[in-house]
């Protein structure tokens, strides 16, 4: 699986065919356990 860095201008191309899975985040919040 590769990782994209997507922007406001290519998500919606990256995501209209198939199964993505997106990972939102903050450098500023702990992940989750």
């Amino acid at each position: 699986m590769d990782v994209i860095s997507l922007t406001k201008d290519s998500f919606r191309g990256q995501i209209e065919d198939g199964v993505t899975l997106v990972d939102f985040y903050a450098t500023w919040c702990n992940p989750w356990e």
